[in-house]
């Protein structure tokens, strides 16, 4: 609970009216955790001691990546407090702000605090698509660069302060003169969501969508897919296929399947992928009247899935025949 308490008091610098309770707080990291789980830095947290003048341990500062975000915290021990902090961090060192000399340009570093005297704890909030990538799993195994620089003080037992400056341990960034410094840290990836590729899929059915002609005469499609027709009392099981280009099958890759009931004044449609395929959407017409549009967003049901192997629905409805067209977009992981 210590860090808590600490991320706690950092809360009121970004939201300087709300307080946060260490439960509030707690649950905070909770959710942020979750989703992002799988993204970390190697030992996180990763930390090093924050030197004052050179020999003096003054604390620490420690980076680790919570949810989208790389927390960058600052946290002073032995009486010593913050006044200003600095923060670079970059895929190549030759990219940190630096002069012709190679010390670098702590006034130009892209995180700064501004002023922060008195305060015993700081943190940056970086979210990992600052680092250069669009997508954060592309930071996998990268190694990073960092320069994390603080001003601070600490009482003089004379009624006011010694000033130092301070750097989180680490390489020194030049063999002469400025003892600036830097360090490293490398992101580890475990349990990548896959990449998924998804593609149209029709239920098989007894006529093809372009067989089905407007009120001039005029086919409503040239893609392929297909429509079924449904009696009271049928129960009929389609195979679900992508890919099946000329209507043909043999053209596609059969993917699951779909199950038509027809019973009293209700229509119960199923769809049931085999794995590894999934769906992320699905697009029903059913109706009394043949479909008039190949259009599967026009069909009058849809559901919008997390990636489900299957998907039903409900729909109330008398005649014979009724005219049912079943649609997913049904995915498959593929290798990044």
């Amino acid at each position: 609970m210590n860090i808590l308490k600490k991320m706690n008091r950092g809360m009121e610098k970004l939201f300087p009216i709300k307080k946060f309770s260490l439960l509030s707080l707690a649950l905070i990291f909770v959710m942020v955790s979750a989703s992002y789980a799988d993204i970390k830095i190697v030992d996180s947290p990763l930390c090093m001691d924050l030197m004052a003048g050179k020999n003096t341990d003054a604390g620490n500062v420690c980076v680790e990546v919570s949810d989208d975000l790389l927390l960058v915290i600052y946290t002073t021990s032995a009486g010593w407090e913050l006044t200003e902090t600095h923060f670079w961090v970059g895929a190549d060192l030759a990219d940190i702000p630096q002069t012709k000399k190679g010390n670098p340009k702590i006034g130009h570093f892209p995180y700064h605090s501004g002023d922060i005297t008195g305060k015993q704890m700081y943190y940056f909030a970086i979210p990992l698509t600052d680092l250069g990538v669009d997508d954060i799993y592309e930071l996998c195994d990268q190694i990073f660069f960092a320069a994390a620089h603080a001003s601070l003080r600490i009482e003089d037992g004379y009624g006011g302060y010694r000033t130092e400056t301070g750097w989180a341990s680490g390489s020194p960034m030049v063999s002469k003169g400025n003892w600036a410094i830097y360090f490293y840290f490398q992101f580890v990836c475990e349990n990548i969501p896959p990449v998924l590729e998804c593609e149209t899929a029709f239920a098989y059915g007894d006529k093809a969508l372009w067989d089905i002609l407007d009120p001039n005469g005029n086919p409503i499609t040239d893609k392929w897919g297909w429509q079924n027709t449904v009696h009271p009392g049928d129960r009929i099981t389609r195979p679900l296929y992508v890919g099946a280009t000329q209507n043909d099958p043999n053209n596609g890759t059969y993917v699951g399947y779909v199950y038509i009931a027809y019973s009293g004044s209700m229509i119960i449609v199923e769809y049931i992928t085999i794995y590894p395929y999934t769906m992320s959407e699905t697009n029903l017409y059913v109706g009394t009247g043949e479909t008039n549009t190949a259009d599967p967003g026009q069909f009058g049901n849809s559901h919008v899935l997390q990636n489900e192997p299957s998907d039903e629905y409900h729909i109330k409805i008398s005649g014979d025949p009724v005219f049912v067209v079943a649609h997913a977009m049904v995915c498959k992981p593929v290798t990044k």
